[in-house]
């Protein structure tokens, strides 16, 4: 963001390209500094040095950056409003790009496209063309590139879809719009994850997943050429390896492609007495998706990202300080909830799919007024409604705990003594009155290897403990758990992937298990997808650094409410017995069910 910096280095680099008479650099720098003078709004600078790249790359012949300086002049003419000549270029630039098997310019051309066919009034063409830079989007594989025109990696391609969405929305197609919501999500995941150390649950799966990346690479280090024996292989291969991975792994295909749900299908899976709400949060627009069975509305709100990432962050600082809610509470809730409040009435259930900043929302927390929202609905959320009809489709409809079996761990021994929960051990110990069989592992016997080893055997899991979140890195948020041999007592989001579970449900009575990374799109990778992708039906996480004996007291009453309710009503039910001795919603609003609610 330190334009004038930026053109002082570039003008710099131009002086010693121009000196070692490098034309291939000159014509680099002049891009680039064509791209600084746009932002800055200094069109006719950016028209000038633009202008002198395209001529210096064509006359030496360099086809990369001279389809990236014609998409960078289409740029500024379409800012500065002449549409006509941004059209033209725009056409040039992808037919280089395709030629050349640009496709990191070919996507970025027809997004520009498809802007310009919007101010012309041509609809149907600009979603066309958006259409086809979505396709191409997901052909590439989810790895930062050292040569990007601009922005981040991931932010660019998430406003690619918002702007995809909104036209739709435009044009009344909801459906198609919902679908490509959750295009977003699944794009985003793929990226966040990229070429990460993630291990899978089993060998198979592993080595299918690994095998997939090394062709993905492949390809696309054979994209930069012409078409030839060796490409069309590889592209063979990956096709065949992917057809394999459906049949074999089917829960290993998100992570290297995007596959979502149609939005008939998730209107036909719903429960009836189910209501839910996706939201997607645009840079100046909020979109909100009512979703039941059989049905899909949308409400649009003129409400900037930044207003809500602002009352978010506003919230929850008030939270963490006891502090009133006030004006946030009421703010967000006018703006999430009251554009759907006649629909709420005819549900029983709410579901929650958040977008962006509201990923860190406790929806449970908005004051309507009359009480906070769950006073009113029980709510659960989902990190995307193709993981929704994944996680409700594998369980019984209620959870009988005298039926079940859980693994209770609680109070590690972390060898620290300020890190001692002597709550969270009574917590643990507690289960053997409510589940037929508990194996507990409290103090010295909690260790990251005993975990590993039982998780799988058991209905419920159940982990009293401290949690660490890791903002920079979210697949090494952990659970803290104590050490022994070959396991430094860090049980990480990137380790849960490789487990194997058959939980009903898990529970992470830990500070912030629920948090996680949220890119521009909306995936939280952390310990709850972690979970979720190795089996789990549904995890009961927090938001927040959650009191101990609060914290002790709503667990306690939850597994007691799931012998006549479903999960989702069982936590409310649990949050509203703490609330009536400890009201600020700090000590019960962090909790969330996220995944199967029944």
């Amino acid at each position: 963001g330190e334009l004038k910096k930026s053109v002082g280095y570039f003008k710099q680099a131009l002086e010693i390209d121009k000196a070692i008479k490098s034309d291939w650099g000159t014509a680099y720098d002049l891009r680039n500094l064509s791209i600084s003078y746009l932002i800055i709004g200094d069109f006719n600078a950016a028209e000038k040095t633009v202008l002198e790249a395209v001529d210096i790359a064509f006359k030496i012949g360099d086809r990369v950056n001279g389809a990236k300086s014609k998409l960078q002049l289409a740029e500024v003419y379409a800012v500065r409003g002449e549409i006509k000549k941004a059209k033209g270029f725009y056409r040039e630039t992808i037919d280089m790009a395709d030629k050349n098997f640009l496709r990191e310019v070919a996507w970025r051309a027809r997004r520009g496209l498809g802007r310009v066919l919007v101010v012309m009034g041509d609809r149907g063409l600009a979603v066309t063309s958006y259409k086809a830079a979505v396709d191409i989007v997901e052909q590439m594989r989810g790895s930062i590139k050292a040569d990007e025109l601009k922005k981040g990696f991931l932010d660019d391609k998430q406003e690619l879809y918002e702007e995809l969405i909104l036209l739709l929305l435009d044009k009344g197609e909801t459906g198609m719009a919902l679908e490509y919501a959750e295009r977003a999500r699944a794009r985003s995941f793929i990226d966040i994850l990229g070429k990460s150390s993630v291990k899978l649950k089993s060998e198979a799966a592993q080595n299918a997943y690994d095998k997939i990346l090394k062709l993905k690479e492949r390809l696309e280090e054979l994209t930069a050429g012409p078409d030839g024996p060796e490409r069309a292989s590889v592209a063979e291969k990956l096709q065949k390896a992917m057809a394999k991975l459906r049949r074999e792994n089917p829960e290993v295909v998100s992570f290297v492609t995007v596959e979502p749900v149609s939005a008939e299908k998730i209107a036909n899976v719903i429960d009836s007495d189910v209501l839910l709400l996706e939201y997607v949060v645009t840079e100046k627009e909020l979109v909100i998706f009512a979703i039941s069975s059989g049905a899909i509305e949308v409400r649009r709100l003129p409400v900037t990202r930044k207003e809500i990432a602002k009352l978010v962050f506003a919230l929850r600082k008030r939270i963490q300080e006891s502090a009133p809610l006030g004006e946030p509470s009421r703010r967000l809730a006018k703006l999430l909830i009251e554009p759907v409040r006649n629909k709420l009435d005819g549900f029983d259930v709410v579901g929650i799919a958040p977008h962006g900043p509201l990923h860190y929302l406790s929806f449970s927390a908005l004051d309507m007024g009359n009480g906070y929202l769950i006073d009113s609905k029980p709510l659960f959320y989902t990190p995307s409604l193709t993981m929704f009809a994944e996680t409700t489709t594998k369980s019984a409809k209620v959870m009988k705990p005298e039926e079940h079996s859980a693994l209770a761990v609680g109070n590690p021994d972390l060898g620290v003594d300020n890190t001692d929960l002597p709550l969270s051990e009574i917590e643990a110990i507690s289960l053997r009155r409510v589940f037929r069989e508990v194996k507990i592992l409290i103090r010295s016997a909690a260790t990251e290897g005993a975990v590993t080893k039982n998780v799988s055997y058991y209905d419920v899991v159940h982990i009293a403990s401290h949690g660490q979140f890791d903002p920079l890195n979210p697949l090494k948020s952990a659970l803290r758990l104590a050490p022994d041999i070959g396991h430094d007592g860090f049980l990480s989001a990137g380790e849960v992937f490789s487990l194997d579970l058959s939980a009903n449900l898990v529970v992470l009575s830990a500070c912030q298990t629920g948090l996680g990374k949220v890119s521009r799109g909306d995936e939280v990778v952390g310990l709850n997808r972690a979970f979720l992708y190795s089996g789990a039906r549904s995890i009961l996480s927090t938001l927040w650094r959650v009191d101990d004996m609060a914290s002790a007291i709503l667990v306690k009453h939850f597994y007691r409410n799931l012998a006549d309710n479903g999960k989702a009503q069982a936590l409310r039910m649990a949050q509203l017995a703490v609330k009536r001795n400890y009201p600020h919603p700090s000590f019960w609003a962090g909790f969330t069910l996220v995944g199967d609610y029944r």
